[in-house]
This record gives C-alpha cells, structure tokens and sequence, in this order.
C-alpha cells in the first residue's frame, strides 16, 4: 500500500521579490517527484498556499517529473544571469542517485538542464551558496564503514566549493574533502545499537546551511536509529532523523553548541506514543534556505514523516516558529563587555534586541569605552542612558541628548551592557539607519525584503 507524498528532503523554501511571493519546493508524490507551491500572504501564518497546474504533468503543480531522492532548490539573488536566478541540484533515480543533475531556471517553474551528470555523489547529497566568501558549496553524503571497526564515521559529510555551480560539476571522489561528522556529543543511537552494523551508531546524515546575519547557519540531521521491532521507542517506526544547528564564520569550520553534555536538537521529532500519528513522527529534515525573517520572528520549514512507515505513513511539512536572533542569548544579571570592534561607512545607529522575562528586574544601560585606553567615552555613560526596560527585536539604544554613535566610526571601541536579571540581549548591530536595518543576509527572506540583505527601511 502506498499513500500520497508531500516533505521537503532539502527542496527550498524563498521569498521571491521580483514577484513578490513565497515558494516551496518539495517531494511529491509516491515516486518523489519536485512539486512547487506558492503563498502571496502578508501574514506569518502564510495562508492558503497555492498549487497551480504547471502543465509539467498534466493537473499537478509537479514541476520536475524524474523519480528523485531528493534535491536543494536555491533562489540565487546574487547572479546577474536573470535566466539562471533559480538553481537545482537533485539526485535523480536516472542516475542510480550517484550524480546530481544541475538545473537553472528564471521563475523557479520551468527550468533548463544545465548538467547531465556531476561528480560521484550518494543519495541525500545537497547544495548551499557561501555570501561571506562568495562560494557555492557541495554538500556531499559520503560513507565510511568497516564491520570489523568500533569507530567507524558512517554516514558523514564531503566538502567541494567552486565559483560557479554548472562549471565546477566534474570531480573526482579523490578531490572531494572529508569534512564534518557526528561526535560523541551527539544523541545516542536510539535503538539497535550495534557499531559493527552500518545502522547502529549514530550518523550524520545531511548538512544544509544558509547565510544570516554575520553568520551561516548550519543544520545537522543526525541520523540515530530504524525501526527495531515492537520495543521500537514510543511505537516509531522508519528512520529516525533530527536536525541540531550549528554556526560558521566561514561556512567550512561549524560551531556546535552543547549543552548537558550533548549537542541539543533543534528540530525534533515527535515522542508522544503512536498511534495517534503525528507529522514530524520520524524522518525531520531540514529545508534549502532553511528559514523566513519576519519582523519579529524566525519561521523555520521542515520535512517529516508520519505513520507506519512504507504502509499507510504520509511524507509532510510542517513549520517551527522562534524569536528573531533566538539562536541564543545573555542572561542573569551583570555586566556583558563586548571584545575591541570597530565600525566605519555610515553606521551610526545602535540597536539591540532583547526581551524582558521578569518585570522590575527587566532593564539595561549601555556605555561605550575606548578599547585602547579603557576609558568611558562622554556622552556614552551607563547612567545618561535613556534605560531599555520593554521587549523589542529593534530597540534603539540612545542616551540623553545623543541618539547617534556616528563619531565613533573609525576608533577601536567596545560595547558594555549592564543588565538586571530579568532581562535577555539576543543581539546587538550597528545600523545605518533610524530603521534599524542590520546590513546582515536574511536567509531565505522574507515580505518586505528586495535583496539577500537587510539594507532598506521597510515601509
């Protein structure tokens, strides 16, 4: 028995601002075709979305018919090729899911082949664009497993980076990088643990990632275990995969938070005891673009499945919600001195973000001081601050009878905040304008965003 298939095994999710909606890529249907949908909503919920008759097949908004693995579907904002604004890398079964095919396309619904056959690759293998260094980066599933081995990797990830995505499709495994793996920091294997079994250990299983802000943001699915009879862990059956996030300042080297002694899941599946079925059950992938910036919020696409898995189990998509810059904060109380920075070009504004979790004790002052004497620099004292005691993603910060840290442009400074302990700083920039725009990547976008970068007041 098979049933009707809709996930995101990477696909993509954008905002498009030529013209002016969001798009989502998927799997589709029980022979994983690329299916697209669109949402015009001004509203974070997004609506009613869309799934227009492409003519691709006849009745369905498929818009690549070839059975896939999976594929990365990237919106290029960069390029000046407006015939090749839309990118695809998917692993077709045409290829016996050991090469991607590399499409382009102008609306992200008809598209052009550019590459038959890349390099050697296996099944799962992805695609992300590098803004800091100006890369398009392979993602590469690769495998090493010896039954006669404890430490085997497994699943783990092979690194390429080219300038162009169609003219650097052709290598050899030998030039391929081993890159990044799961650690003995990730979660246990969750069931039919065995490290002589190529199943049976913990695994990194993809690695998608996206530009934002100063950093990229990476998501690592880690693959911890199948369905293992009847004492499979609250009644889960399939492949169990979750996704923990990462950070990058040059999108090869990943920062991973722990915490606990592991490496916390960002996007998880579901433990409630099945039966009843819930969508994220087993299977939670992460998506191309990876999330949407609103004003306030971080709206973040992912894969899943539920049910019996292969008899009566649906692929799905399903959505997470958090707090603009909510990847971490400062709390507790104290004071917080940021390392020596420097700004220059027009940045003259700061701005902060945080939220006030304990009235009375939610507040904050700012100072500024020289980095190479220590000394305060006037007007810039704690006490002239004009006091920051409400939750905003977008405060502001001023003191009395200075609004703008314009002179400081060009000096070496460092940043004080001295906080109560009711209150969290998720984040602090220096912007050009009154608006608060951070001149930062905003991964996929979002309504109100023209470009890849926050540089333009919204209306």
């Amino acid at each position: 028995m098979s049933t009707a298939f809709a996930t995101s095994y990477s696909g993509g999710i954008w905002w498009d601002p030529a013209q002016q909606r969001y798009s989502i890529s998927y799997n589709c249907g029980h022979e994983m075709h690329q299916c697209c949908a669109y949402s015009r909503s001004k509203s974070m919920d997004m609506g009613n979305w869309e799934k227009p008759d492409f003519g691709v097949v006849r009745g369905t908004n498929i818009i690549q018919n070839p059975t896939i693995d999976g594929s990365t579907v990237w919106l290029d904002l960069f390029t000046k090729n407006k015939s090749q604004r839309w990118k695809m890398a998917m692993v077709p079964a045409y290829n016996k899911f050991g090469n991607y095919s590399l499409l382009s396309s102008a609306d992200g619904v008809h598209w052009n082949l550019e590459v038959n056959q890349t390099g050697p690759i296996q099944d799962r293998s992805t695609i992300f664009y590098n803004p800091f260094r100006k890369k398009w980066i392979y993602s590469i599933k690769d495998d090493q497993f010896d039954p006669k081995k404890t430490n085997n990797l497994g699943r783990y990830r092979a690194y390429r980076e080219v300038d162009d995505l169609f003219r650097g499709a052709q290598w050899q495994h030998s030039d391929l990088y081993a890159w990044t793996s799961a650690d003995a920091n990730d979660i246990p294997m969750g069931c039919g643990a065995d490290p002589h079994k190529h199943n049976g250990f913990t695994q990194l299983y993809n690695l998608d990632a996206v530009g934002y802000e100063s950093v990229m943001v990476g998501f690592y699915t880690i693959f911890n275990g199948k369905y293992c009879g009847p004492n499979s862990p609250y009644n889960r059956t399939g492949e169990w995969d979750q996704v923990a996030v990462a950070f990058s300042r040059d999108g090869f080297h990943w920062s991973r938070p722990i915490i606990n002694g592991t490496h916390p899941i960002f996007l998880g599946m579901n433990n409630t005891l099945a039966p009843p079925w819930v969508w994220n059950k087993a299977n939670v992938q992460s998506v191309g673009g990876g999330f949407l910036v609103f004003e306030n919020a971080l709206k973040f696409f992912v894969g899943g499945r539920t049910g019996v898995y292969q008899i009566q189990g649906n692929g799905t998509v399903g959505t997470a919600t958090m707090r603009r810059d909510g990847f971490a904060s400062i709390s507790g109380g104290g004071r917080v001195t940021t390392k020596p920075l420097m700004f220059n070009n027009k940045q003259s504004y700061l701005f902060v973000n945080v939220e006030v979790v304990e009235p009375g004790e939610g507040f904050m002052f700012v100072e500024i001081v020289n980095a190479t004497s220590g000394l305060i620099i006037p007007p810039y004292v704690c006490d002239n601050t004009i006091i920051i005691k409400k939750s905003s993603t977008k405060h502001w910060v001023q003191w009395k009878g200075e609004d703008s840290v314009a002179k400081l442009r060009g000096h070496p400074i460092q940043i004080t905040f001295l906080m109560g302990t009711g209150i969290r700083l998720y984040s602090f920039w220096v912007s050009q304008e009154t608006c608060g725009t951070s001149n930062g990547y905003v991964a996929a976008g979002g309504r109100g965003f023209q470009g890849p970068v926050d540089n333009k007041c919204q209306p």
